[in-house]
């Protein structure tokens, strides 16, 4: 999943690198292009963009791997990530445990 979101952000990113090095030029050029004019289409484009992230990307700060896992991931992989999760604290809570035994604490 992560891989195939990398190729999709550099697709699209290399895209944006393409058209900003050879469309706003002539985009820009008063003589062949629209002149000015250009920076409002290019200005409404960037607000459309803000919109669909702000209402179509998943907030993702403050989480952990696991919770994001469970955001994104297959329900085979959120099954595995779970059952990791519930094992290693488990795991703590036993280790834990046995630090501290009631014989030691009398």
């Amino acid at each position: 999943m992560r891989a195939r979101g990398i190729t999709v952000f550099q697709f699209f990113g290399k895209a944006a690198q393409f058209f900003g090095t050879n469309v706003n030029p002539v985009g820009l050029d008063p003589v062949s292009g629209i002149g000015w004019k250009f920076l409002i289409v290019y200005s409404v484009w960037i607000l459309i963009e803000a919109i669909l992230i702000y209402f179509l990307w998943p907030e993702t700060s403050g989480r952990t791997l696991e919770e994001l896992t469970f955001l994104f991931e297959d329900e085979e992989r959120v099954r595995k990530a779970a059952e990791a999760v519930e094992n290693e604290l488990h795991h703590d809570r036993s280790v834990s445990e046995e630090k501290v035994s009631p014989k030691e604490v009398v």
